[in-house]
Formats: structure tokens, C-alpha cells, sequence
């Protein structure tokens, strides 16, 4: 099926944010080839109430980044044999041995109500497009307990001709290319990234990969962007921090990253753009961008979101150099006591639902599966702020308690100001309080190994009670939780 641009081409000069205004537009993705930077979006058309209303992608174009060219719509997912209309979520566009490769987003309608990633293929940066018949990603590609997970995809393709596909909310998955760029030639993994939320994009700076990506919604904030780096795609991948904060009246932010010229550009969006008296939205988004800086094979410079964006003047080249930081602060531990971060696998085993699991013969389980069964964020910043989250729990047989894990994951971690302890409790009596250190981690458990002399018997029969505390309204780390009800997730381990 062919796709060709909508309109004629037009023109017009701007480099300050927002940089397109004659639509709304969203999820930037931009490609660079010789002098001419592309950068293709989706196309927001919500009302008010409505949360997203996307009926197409379209195309801008630039050699200088003062004047764009509009090349209109070039695709939609009712060109797709499995889209639904108005569902043209975030896509991107790469090459690879001469052709162009156009992956996008959309509601599958022979899945209903799950997205699905697909594929259009050109000759030209700006089509006419062929949509595959085929999605590459589906569902049941990736169990897990969110529905419609399979969202914005980044593909990248690597010096040595290797491709890459990453996608997903709130799950961040990998998976490599076949040749061919239509079909997954191997496990999908996950990558476990703090905070992560949705829209992911891979590139690489020297021979350091950097992973860009909106985090935080899950957590109960607007997106803000952070970013991990790797030396394969493969991991193992490092957290790294935050880039920027929240996009001015927009909930979501999507980055798209670009070396233009021998600079760097960071394309998101955020809802400023004004349209025939109509002001942005949710799902009225605009796309917006800045320069960024970043030291070959080192960190990203935090930025500061800006009006007049590329009119700026660029960093000087070789102005940051600063060598990676480790993210976040110790804290004071308590004698007798030691908590460690549990580090997971940057290769995980091809089931993805055990992705995550207790350590051997725990004596006690909340959840079979932390991963499938505790799904959902609880911190001290949730449900208007709180200092603890407790859990209480009977065991069926005497325990000497040598090792609590719990499935702990995104945060900004500790720091003098921002405290955690973990707390043991019978009845009124305190067993234990112990401080801990927590660095951010993704999805994972996280443990409490108790010095063998001064391990506490727990009786059968008795209820007690585990405590996460902290400051109020700081986002130190999330407890999983399951639905429905469902309690935390923790596992006891006994020892001698």
C-alpha cells in the first residue's frame, strides 16, 4: 500500500519553540542524511476532553534550522492492513542499506485494544511509503501484567550493521533486527531503567550507548527525561539521572535525539502552541527542541527548557567534560545490619515473566512473581504524601530471620535529607529499625541481610508487621504493589 505527502510542500523560518505552528504535533523523531535534518511526528487533533486523537504522521524538514519545509502527511495507520484509525502514536525513521525503515505505533484492530509496532518501508526519506503487512511487535510478544505495553518504538542501527529495536511502557524492552528490519531475530529482553515511563530513544556517542527516556508518570509526577548508558545494547546499563524536568503544560515530553551539523539536538515536546485561538493540551502538543551537550563517551548535560530553543547560540564544542557521577547519596547505616542493592541481570532468561524472582526457598512470599503480580508504584510522595508503607504478615512456622528482599525499585535513592528504614514490628514492640542506603534501580529486589547474631526469632502464629519509612512526599523509592488490594511484595529467608 502507497502513502504519498497529503499536501504540497511549504516553508516557513523559525527556530524558536515551538518550532512547527500550523498543527499540533507530538512524539518528534528526528533523522539527519548529508545537509538535511527530517524530523517526523505525530499529528494531535484531541478536543477538549479528549486525551490523545492522532490520525496521522507527518514530516518537516530543514538544512539550516531556521527555515522548514512541511512535506505534510506522508503516512497513517489506516494505511497499515492491522491499524486503527487516529491511533498514530510515537514513531521513527532509520536507514539501512539504502532504504528507509518507518516504525510506528498504532491500536492493532485484529488485537482489539492492543498496540502493536509496525513497519512501512521507502526509497526516499519522504516515501512514498509501503506499509508491511505484518506488525514486528504484538502483545503477546511481551506477557506481563500492563495492557497495551507495546508503544514507541527507537530503532537503531549499528556501525557494524546490527539493529536495535527498544520499546514499551512501563516495561522497557530490546530486541535485535533480523536483516531484513521486519522481524525480531531473538529473546526480547528488558532493560531495567529507573523511573522509566515510555518513549525510549537509543543512540550512540563514540562507543557509549545512551538509552533517552520520559520517566517519573508512573511514579505519580509528569514526565521528566533521564537517561542510563551501556557499553552494548545489551547492557549492563547504568542509570545515570535526570536531563530535564516536566514540559510546560504537558504530562508527557518524548525526546529525540540528533547529531546535525557536528551538534547535538534534543527534540521533545510540550503544549505551548496557540492554534486558531485553541491553546495545547494533553493531547495538543507541539514540537520543541535545544541544543544539548555531551563529552564523547561521557554525560549529558542537564538543560533548561527554553522559548527561543535553537535560536540560541550553541555550546562551545569541548566545553563539558565532566567524567560520570555515581547517582545518589549514602546515608548513615545502623550497627548490625546491612542492606545491598540486588543487581539484575543485564541479560535476563527469555521468559520475561521471571524477569525477577525471590532468591532460593524463601519461608515467605507475598507474591509468587514480584514482577507479574506487584505492578503497581507506592511511595512516600503517593496518594497526597505519607511517611511509611506497611504490610502485615503470619508465618505458619518458627523463623530466624536472616534475610528480608523487597521488590524496591525507581526513586532518586537516599541521601542525608531523604532517609529510608526498614522496620520490623510485633505488636507495639519494635524488633528492628534499620537505616538504609538505596542507589535508583529498575525493576528488582532489593535486600536486607540481618548479622547472624543478631538474627530475631519470629513465632508462628504471630502477626507482625514490615514497615518501608521516609520523609513525606519525597521520592526516595518505590514499594511494588499488587492490584486489587494485593499486598506489597517482600520474601522472608531464615538462616541459623
Amino acid at each position: 500500500m502507497l502513502t504519498v505527502a497529503a499536501i504540497a510542500a511549504t516553508t516557513a523560518a523559525n527556530a524558536a519553540n515551538p518550532l512547527f505552528t500550523d498543527r499540533w504535533t507530538a512524539d518528534p523523531a528526528p533523522f539527519a542524511e548529508g545537509d538535511t535534518l527530517y524530523v517526523y511526528t505525530g499529528h494531535d487533533e484531541a478536543k477538549d476532553g479528549e486525551l490523545f486523537n492522532m490520525p496521522n504522521w507527518v514530516c518537516y524538514s530543514t538544512k539550516d534550522l531556521k527555515t522548514w519545509t512541511n512535506h505534510g502527511v506522508l503516512l497513517s495507520p489506516l494505511d497499515f492492513p492491522f491499524g486503527k484509525e487516529k491511533s498514530a502514536w510515537a514513531a521513527q525513521v532509520v536507514k539501512k542499506n539504502g532504504k528507509y525503515y518507518w516504525y510506528a505505533t498504532m491500536i492493532n484492530t485484529r488485537a482489539p485494544g492492543a498496540q502493536s509496532i509496525g513497519v512501512a518501508i521507502a526509497d526516499s526519506p519522504l516515501g512514498p511509503w509501503r506499509a508491511q503487512e505484518r506488525p514486528v511487535i504484538v502483545d503477546t510478544d511481551t506477557p506481563s501484567p500492563y495492557w497495551g505495553n507495546d508503544i514507541d518504538p527507537t530503532v537503531f542501527v549499528d556501525s557494524d550493521g546490527t539493529s536495535w529495536l527498544v520499546w514499551g511502557n512501563p516495561v522497557c524492552y530490546i530486541v535485535k533486527l533480523s536483516a531484513n528490519m521486519l522481524e525480531k531475530d531473538g529473546e526480547i529482553r528488558v532493560i531495567p531503567l529507573p523511573n522509566y515511563t515510555e518513549g525510549p530513544w537509543l543512540d550512540k556517542r563514540g562507543s557509549t550507548y545512551y538509552i533517552i527516556y520520559p520517566s517519573r508518570a508512573h511514579q505519580g509526577y509528569g514526565e521528566s527525561m533521564d537517561y542510563a548508558t551501556a557499553p552494548s545494547p545489551e547492557g549492563p546499563w547504568t542509570y545515570r539521572g535526570r536531563i530535564t524536568g516536566e514540559a510546560k503544560w504537558s504530562y508527557t515530553i518524548h525526546p529525540g535525539l540528533v547529531h546535525f551539523k557536528g551538534r547535538d539536538i534534543l527534540f521533545y515536546h510540550n503544549a505551548t502552541l496557540k492554534l486558531n485561538g485553541v491553546g495545547g493540551a494533553c493531547g495538543r502538543r507541539c514540537v520543541t527542541a535545544e541544543w544539548v551537550e555531551i563529552s564523547p563517551n561521557g554525560p549529558i548535560k542537564p538543560f533548561c527548557q527554553t522559548e527561543e530553543g535553537l535560536d540560541l547560540p550553541p555550546p562551545s564544542k569541548g566545553a563539558y567534560a565532566e567524567s560520570f557521577k555515581p547517582v545518589g547519596k549514602p546515608s548513615a547505616k545502623k550497627d548490625g545490619f546491612k542492606f545491598a542493592e540486588i543487581a539484575v541481570s543485564p541479560k535476563p532468561r527469555r521468559n520475561i515473566s521471571a524477569f525477577v524472582e525471590w532468591g532460593k526457598d524463601p519461608a515467605f512470599k507475598s507474591a509468587e512473581n514480584p514482577f507479574m503480580d506487584a505492578p503497581e508504584c507506592d511511595g512516600f510522595n503517593m496518594k497526597g504524601g505519607k511517611d511509611a508503607m506497611s504490610e502485615k504478615f503470619t508465618l505458619a512456622s518458627d523463623l530466624r530471620l536472616a534475610r528480608i528482599d523487597l521488590y524496591l525499585t525507581d526513586g532518586d535513592g537516599t541521601d542525608s535529607d531523604n532517609p529510608l528504614s526498614i522496620v520490623l514490628r510485633e505488636g507495639d514492640k519494635t524488633i528492628f529499625d534499620v537505616g538504609v542506603d538505596y542507589i535508583p534501580q529498575g525493576y528488582g529486589t532489593a535486600g536486607l541481610a540481618i548479622d547472624k547474631a543478631k538474627r530475631p526469632l519470629l513465632k508462628a502464629g504471630v502477626e507482625y508487621t514490615l514497615e518501608l519509612r521516609g520523609k513525606k512526599g519525597s521520592s526516595v523509592a518505590y514499594w511494588r504493589r499488587g492490584r486489587d488490594g494485593k499486598p506489597h511484595a517482600f520474601a522472608l529467608y531464615g538462616g541459623k
